[in-house]
């Protein structure tokens, strides 16, 4: 044990500043507004912590998805999402048809982006990103907005082609439930960052860092008290916050010692008391609290909420058995792919 954590307190898992880009597209950004997914660009800068992220990773059970505290078990949940990130969790799941062939990039990004890749802006089924921005910038669509926030990968510089099929209805894109996909993808990533030889961590990272300042006052960066309240996403607040030369040197022991020393008054249970939430996501509140699976294509994760009962303001009670997704659970797939998900999780 005492090798294994040796071995992740050298990890760099922060694969990059969590900085969107400076650019800007009056079109691209009505029609963001027209579909409801406005808020997405104006989260703004996001700058994670290497030290705080290696942490974090230590104390993640992927038996059970929750970090494992003195306190007791805690965990990002539906309801997290919601409020950092206002993306709705009800509705059609994120999920089609996954092709690796040329045929179904080539295809796809025409109808998507109205013309066909140059052989320099794909690679390995992955659309080069800036290719993207260059057609956001003629094009009323900013969908790179919304999947590089959730859905890019340690590259950082390409998206994959799995998620094209979803954009060619734009105005279908709100009615997806991308607050789960990213629940999914966020449980996925720590899971597999849990491994002593994971060198990266996938995104979503904005969510965890986010939720960690929220809830644990203690090791972010500046006082809750600071911040303005812009209301949701909550994520905004955290935005091109001052990084503090003397905060951005703290080590992973600062933050170990945090979590050690930390009184259960020291956990906020409940964040988001007086937050108002919009109308269209208000309805959508009270699936945040259900134990169920997270699904996004190939990804399949539990929402354990039992263990947490306190973030809902409830008693804790004796929790059951974690949930045993078997051999779905971190499912990593190779070679050439042609799955259709959704008939697939139907059966």
């Amino acid at each position: 044990m005492v090798t294994i954590i040796g071995i992740i307190a050298i990890r760099n898992l922060l694969s990059r500043k969590l900085d969107l880009s400076d650019t800007f597209n009056k079109e691209a950004a009505a029609a963001l507004v027209l579909i409801g997914f406005q808020h997405v660009s104006r989260v703004g800068e996001m700058r994670g912590h290497s030290a705080l992220l290696r942490t974090l990773v230590e104390r993640w059970r992927p038996q059970t998805h929750t970090f494992h505290l003195l306190v007791g078990e805690v965990t990002v949940t539906l309801e997290d999402v919601s409020y950092t990130l206002s993306f709705p969790i009800n509705g059609e799941a994120v999920t089609s048809r996954s092709d690796s062939s040329h045929q179904f990039l080539v295809e796809n990004c025409i109808v998507c982006f109205g013309r066909e890749l140059g052989p320099q802006d794909h690679v390995l089924g992955k659309v080069n990103i800036a290719w993207v921005r260059r057609c956001r910038d003629t094009e009323l669509c900013d969908t790179q907005s919304l999947l590089s926030v959730v859905f890019s990968d340690k590259s950082i510089t390409s998206l994959n082609s799995k998620f094209l099929p979803l954009l060619r209805d734009f105005h279908r894109i709100s009615g997806y439930i991308w607050g789960v996909a990213s629940l999914a993808h966020l449980y996925r990533s720590l899971c597999r960052a849990s491994r002593y030889n994971c060198k990266k961590m996938d995104d979503p990272l904005t969510l965890l860092f986010v939720w960690s300042w929220e809830r644990m006052p203690l090791l972010a960066p500046i006082p809750c008290d600071q911040l303005g309240d812009v209301g949701i996403p909550l994520a905004r607040r955290w935005s091109h916050w001052h990084r503090y030369t003397r905060y951005i040197r703290r080590l992973t022991a600062y933050f170990r010692r945090g979590l050690d020393d930390m009184r259960v008054d020291d956990f906020i249970w409940r964040p988001y008391m007086g937050v108002g939430i919009p109308d269209v996501l208000a309805p959508q509140m009270v699936m945040c609290s259900t134990q169920s699976p997270l699904m996004s294509f190939k990804c399949i994760e539990w929402h354990p909420t039992d263990p947490v009962r306190r973030q809902f303001g409830m008693q804790q009670l004796p929790p059951g058995p974690a949930f045993n997704l078997g051999c779905d659970h971190c499912k990593r797939l190779t070679g050439a792919q042609n799955h259709e998900w959704g008939h697939i999780y139907s059966q």
